[in-house]
């Protein structure tokens, strides 16, 4: 596997954009962190506490591939403020089908919280309805004004904007930017 970005802006707060960041394009070429098994398990036991001893197989890591398009597809309509692709809707809810389960509130240091407790389904289908509920979360709780797609024309990562004038997934393709526009202006001369 390639090197690996660093995590963008709301990957930590949102299971589901995390999972759309595992596919993006840098200047070698499109990378895949969960192109393979073991990349893919360790993923699901960091992000949604699969167990480490997770069975994967080739048509499970696809049902990962096919959950993250259809999370894509979804986000990416919000951003873009138009209908979603009615198959991204069928995907993210058979994930959800797959392992019923409920809503809790828990208290924490007096702060009421809502999670997600699978009721039913085995461990990786419990962990892809987690994901599939967090994209289904998002699109209607106050994470939804900070979703946007990094602005650097090479990059179709995702973000959660933790101020207003972030634009850029990471200090990478900030960088990359700024260089450009600093090489812009002084190739242009006087």
């Amino acid at each position: 596997m390639r090197n690996m970005v660093g995590p963008a802006p709301g990957d930590a707060q949102s299971v589901a954009v995390a999972l759309v960041n595992t596919r993006y394009d840098d200047a070698r070429g499109p990378i895949d962190e969960l192109e393979d098994l073991d990349p893919a398990r360790r993923w699901l036991t960091e992000r949604t506490g699969a167990p480490s001893d997770l069975e994967l197989g080739a048509v499970d890591v696809e049902r990962m591939h096919e959950l993250r398009a259809g999370i894509r597809e979804l986000l990416s309509a919000l951003i873009e403020v138009r209908a979603p692709d009615d198959n991204a809707l069928d995907v993210i809810a058979a994930a959800t089908a797959a392992a019923p389960g409920s809503s809790r509130l828990t208290l924490h240091r007096n702060v009421l919280a809502r999670e997600w407790i699978a009721i039913a389904g085995d461990p990786l289908e419990r962990a892809l309805a987690l994901i599939a509920t967090d994209a289904i979360a998002l699109t209607g709780d106050e994470r939804r004004d900070d979703l946007a797609e990094c602005a650097a024309p090479d990059c179709s990562r995702l973000l959660l904007r933790d101020h207003n004038r972030r634009r850029w997934c990471s200090t990478r393709c900030g960088d990359r930017i700024r260089a450009a526009r600093y090489r812009a202006r002084h190739a242009a001369g006087p």
